[in-house]
């Protein structure tokens, strides 16, 4: 609370896909936890930051398995000189947490979350009106059929695509695609 800081803290969640918690030990948990430290503090010693772990079990499938999560808090204070301390900064610090999740997951024989069975090929929204929902699963068709030819396998071939058909894209992340509504609802 005595931080004058615009960013306080950092907070995060470490999840695990149903089930997995199981198999790791409390010692593979706090390794886990461990590396992720070092890897958000590079060159740092825990003397020299403060933040606090909380593991939930709460969540459970429609099988009955929990899935494990381990949440984070971080302060924006290094604590030996009291400057502020970006725990994480995206466009800086993306790839090492992809690379330290990328290690993790192989090293403790986990679930690849980006593993291509697990991605979502379309999102959904709930209550979309009938036309709205016949455009996003005819295009979700189209696209699925361009795939399947091979004329589609990248995001580069599926920008090429949509603008083959006259598809105005509406909006990119690092994760998706939004389109513009053809017909302007």
């Amino acid at each position: 609370n005595g931080l004058d800081f615009i960013k306080l803290y950092t907070s995060g969640t470490l999840a695990f896909v149903d089930g997995e918690g199981d198999k790791l030990s409390e010692q593979d948990k706090q390794d886990i936890i461990d590396s992720f430290e070092q890897t958000l503090f590079p060159n740092l010693e825990p003397n020299q930051y403060t933040g606090y772990w909380v593991e939930h079990t709460d969540k459970v499938n429609e099988k009955g398995e929990k899935r494990l999560e381990l949440n984070f808090v971080f302060a924006s204070v290094e604590l030996e000189s009291g400057k502020a301390l970006p725990v994480y900064f995206h466009r800086n610090d993306k790839h090492l947490t992809d690379a330290w999740r990328d290690f993790t997951v192989a090293k403790y024989d986990l679930i690849d979350p980006n593993a291509l069975d697990r991605k979502r090929t379309i999102s959904t929204v709930k209550d979309l009106p009938k036309d709205i929902k016949e455009l996003r699963d005819g295009l979700h068709e189209l696209i699925a059929v361009e795939i399947e030819k091979e004329n589609i396998s990248n995001r580069s071939d599926i920008l090429k695509f949509l603008k083959s058909k006259d598809i105005e894209v509406a909006r990119q992340t690092d994760k998706s695609i939004s389109i513009k509504n053809p017909k302007g609802t």
